[in-house]
């Protein structure tokens, strides 16, 4: 009984403090906005800041292929107070490794400094975009070369609203992100690796338009850390104590391509080997590759840059001696120099190229 009386007090102080304020019980269910029709509204945008005023804006969606994820990349902008040349700001592209099968935008690269290095760049003035792409297990070769030139696309689509120049752009990545920035350096042009629009489009009606229709994938600067160019010299290439098995079915190389090397139709290892779709009118590129790695022989660097420059385009080839893959050495002091050494060619190459020209 007291139970009853004190629960029944409760409730008369509550709708009595409802009283004196005006309120109403929330109706379940109840909508408080009007349900008119209207346009799809962005969600607000995921904002952050690192040392030295670097400005960054997280999962910005850059492409949705029907039957797939959403695909996301990082902005990392630099501070507020840098002036903006009249012509907008050069950007890297980053795109991450992982054999084509594991990684993300923000995988800890660097030997762990991953948003130091990504601050270090947007301090000198770049933006730099660090993308998601579809994995090997979601889709197989070209679509990862094909959505790095989406996210290009998309960029020079939103110049205006992050002061971008249209015409410095660079890309960037080591292991499997460097054979993808390799590819994409190679291939302005080459209509066999151009994103394919797809959308979910109800039977009768007219699909919309592309949205990137009429923007340009094409690079002014690369540069690939230990990266694959001619899937068919790997073998040939191995060092001792690597994959030696690399044009089996069973290899990381052949299960992205989605056939064996050694047997794969010409049409995809003509698409697939950079070596291939080398010609005078591509962009400079920076090659870097320890001489000890194991994983990726630096025998497909030293390949690409003969090419390159067979081709009269200006190629830069940095060999770190004994250098393992990820830049790794027997002891952390020298992992730290060989880390060094390639991040300070590849500041200085940006530096060189698409860092020079903006007004």
């Amino acid at each position: 009984m007291i139970r009853r009386m004190r629960g029944f007090r409760s409730l008369l102080l509550l709708l009595a403090g409802l009283a004196l304020t005006g309120a109403a019980p929330v109706q379940p269910g109840a909508v408080d906005y009007p349900l008119a029709p209207q346009a799809p509204q962005p969600y607000p945008a995921l904002t952050f800041t690192l040392d030295g005023g670097v400005r960054g804006i997280a999962d910005l969606t850059y492409a949705t292929q029907y039957g797939y994820r959403p695909l996301r990349l990082d902005l990392y902008l630099p501070p507020a107070d840098r002036p903006v040349p009249r012509t907008g700001r050069p950007v890297i592209v980053y795109v991450h490794g992982g054999g084509w099968v594991i990684g993300n935008k923000r995988q800890p690269d660097f030997h762990g400094h991953f948003l130091q290095t990504m601050a270090a760049l947007a301090r000198r003035g770049y933006i730099v975009a660090s993308i998601e792409h579809r994995l090997r297990e979601e889709a197989g070769f070209p679509a990862a070369t094909q959505d790095a030139k989406s996210a290009i696309m998309w960029l020079r689509k939103n110049a205006a609203n992050y002061d971008i120049d249209v015409n410095r752009f660079a890309i960037w990545g080591g292991s499997s992100g460097g054979n993808i920035s390799g590819n994409v350096a190679v291939s302005c042009g080459v209509k066999a690796l151009d994103p394919v629009f797809s959308v979910y489009t109800p039977k009768g009606a007219t699909p919309p338009p592309d949205p990137l229709a009429g923007y340009s994938n094409c690079v002014q600067a690369a540069v690939a850390w230990y990266g694959v160019f001619d899937f068919k010299s790997l073998r040939a290439q191995a060092i001792p104590g690597g994959d030696a098995n690399f044009d089996e079915p069973t290899s990381a190389a052949s299960r992205y391509l989605g056939c064996a090397i050694q047997s794969c139709p010409a049409d995809i290892m003509k698409a697939a080997n950079s070596v291939a779709l080398v010609d005078a009118g591509d962009p400079p590129m920076l090659l870097v590759h320890g001489t000890g790695d194991t994983n990726i022989p630096y025998g497909q660097s030293v390949e690409m840059d003969k090419a390159l420059k067979g081709a009269g385009v200006s190629s830069r080839l940095l060999l770190i001696p004994h250098s393992l893959h990820g830049f790794r050495a027997k002891t952390d002091d020298q992992s730290a120099a060989d880390m060094r050494a390639a991040l300070e060619a590849t500041f200085t190459f940006f530096d060189e190229t698409i860092g020079k020209g903006g007004r």
